[in-house]
């Protein structure tokens, strides 16, 4: 046998074979038929480790001659593969009748059983990807030396190439995998590389956006929408990284919100940009519904009110306009009319005035303020003339509280409205508790404020002042319109109580929060910065 030309043939045929490898299991078929065919075996198998690398079983197998031989089923164990991998060596069938007990004892009856002429193990450096079984040749007759020799020589290389087509196989499911995330996504994605390529544009961006994927991919980012290639160069090159930025997009005029990064491989090297968006045109519309919706409960609520506080003072003066005649010469009915007619316009003034109150925006006067001392004026103007023998009144006031910047009437007006709303939610007897503390923005959880309320505030110190009352609670379904201009579940009340106390606090940049349980009372906490923005 001309050996060098027949390593030639071989080397040929397994260059054809390696075009196949963009399929796995056709890859290994055509290598395991090629070999089959090539040294005229009857039967060949091709065995890989699982997953836990723990056992081999035949992934692929080639039967030169069906009649001749039994079928190799995949997915069967490779019994000789623990033993090959220990010895690092070829084992054939005459080997083991010369030193089989010596070499691996049951081996040679595991080969037996499967008919195997030859084991093949295939290391990749120090692992054992594979091993190739051969079965009887054709011709009965044994392998040669030379055969041998020459499999062995080409088992490195063989184990080279199917390493090769293994990774590539597991990176391509792998990407694969991540791609099918990508395009299951409902928002966007788009990543650019170092030199501004666009390498991801899934289809949640080609259907926002009205590209293909095949359109961008590979181009330059600038052939995007200016607003939206501006804020990935913007991240990638000057590491400036948006969050929640709203814009509009062509063609369609839609509005997105956008959120971009810079991403990094496990050793810190920059590999690009990346953004993260979504639509938001079905979220304002929702919002803008919700408005709508707000509104005109809004004015719905305020035309009750004044007319609820007109008809009331109306009826009474109709009434009395209809007697007018027949009972002007009675000094009582002169009396009862003028004492009446009295109390309602002075009603409705009151009335009156505290809707313009509320509806006019009153500039801030903002002086430095002893917050402690706001307080105890609002307490003493809502206590004059209050029958409060039986309500406990308690204050705890930190000291060395910092000056607040604050419009000082405008703040004991808010307060005297909450301690008024406590009181009358007491009745003539309870626990009326008001504490002040000076916190950091991030302490404000402690207070079982919402996170979201809490990252709302300034990043300064926060004055926080708690108001508890033991009185009748408010309930659960009430508490989201608690603060709705209008809204009041009393008599006599117009509602503007609370919408002006926290149109106050927000004034001031704070913020106003209540919880509250029936029957065992409400907490108000009032957090106004110590520091104003702006």
């Amino acid at each position: 046998m001309d050996t060098s030309v027949t390593k030639r043939d071989f080397g040929k045929r397994l260059a054809q074979v390696m075009l196949r490898m963009d399929d796995l299991d056709t890859f290994l078929n055509s290598l395991t038929q090629m070999i089959a065919e090539f040294f005229e075996v009857i039967w060949a198998t091709l065995s890989l480790p699982d997953q836990a690398c723990s056992q081999y079983m035949i992934k692929a197998s080639a039967q030169r001659k069906r009649e001749l031989g039994q079928d190799r089923e995949l997915g069967q164990i490779d019994s000789p593969a623990p033993w090959l991998k220990d010895r690092q060596r070829i084992v054939t069938r005459r080997l083991l009748d010369e030193f089989g007990p010596q070499l691996a004892p049951g081996l040679k009856n595991e080969l037996n059983k499967a008919d195997t002429l030859v084991s093949i193990p295939l290391f990749a450096g120090e692992r054992l990807i594979g091993v190739l079984n051969l079965g009887t040749k054709a011709n009965k007759e044994l392998f040669s030396k030379e055969e041998l020799e020459m499999l062995s020589e080409f088992a490195e290389l063989i184990a080279g190439i199917i390493n090769s087509a293994v990774s590539y196989h597991n990176i391509s499911e792998q990407k694969l995998h991540h791609q099918n995330i990508l395009d299951n996504l409902v928002s966007g994605i788009i990543a650019i590389d170092p030199e501004d390529k666009i390498t991801v544009f899934n289809r949640a961006a080609e259907r926002i956006l009205n590209f293909k994927s095949e359109q961008v991919l590979g181009k330059d980012v600038c052939m995007l929408q200016g607003n939206l290639a501006n804020l990935l160069l913007r991240t990638l090159h000057k590491d400036k990284s948006f969050r929640r930025e709203e814009l509009y997009v062509l063609p369609e005029n839609i509005l997105i919100g956008v959120s971009t990064s810079q991403f990094y491989d496990s050793k810190g090297k920059l590999l690009g940009a990346c953004m993260v968006f979504s639509s938001l045109s079905k979220i304002k519309k929702r919002e803008t519904a919700m408005r709508q919706q707000n509104l005109d409960l809004y004015w719905s609520n305020v035309a009750n009110s004044l007319a609820q506080e007109v008809k009331n003072s109306i009826l009474k003066a109709k009434v009395y306009t209809e007697m007018f005649p027949e009972k002007y010469e009675d000094a009582e009915f002169r009396w009862s009319l003028y004492s009446t007619l009295k109390r309602d316009l002075g009603k409705l003034d009151k009335f009156s005035d505290k809707v313009l109150n509320f509806a006019q925006s009153r500039d801030l006067v903002i002086q430095p303020c002893q917050i402690d001392k706001v307080i105890d004026a609002a307490i003493s103007s809502v206590l004059e003339g209050r029958d409060v023998a039986e309500i406990a009144l308690e204050k705890r006031y930190s000291p060395n509280l910092k000056p607040l910047p604050a419009d000082s009437q405008q703040l004991k007006e808010a307060f005297s409205q909450i301690i008024s709303n406590a009181l009358e939610a007491m009745g003539k007897e309870g626990k009326l508790s008001i504490s002040v503390a000076q916190e950091s923005s991030p302490q404000m959880l402690i207070y079982n404020l919402p996170e979201a309320v809490v990252k709302g505030l300034p990043a300064t110190e926060i004055i926080v002042v708690k108001i508890t009352d033991t009185g009748c609670g408010i309930l659960p379904s009430d508490l989201p319109y608690l603060f709705d201009p209008f809204f009041t579940t009393k008599e006599a009340r117009t509602g503007l109580g609370l919408s002006t106390a926290r149109k106050i606090a927000e004034k001031h940049q704070g913020i106003i929060n209540v919880e509250s349980k029936p029957a065992r009372g409400s907490t108000f906490w009032v957090c106004l910065p110590v520091f104003l923005e702006g």
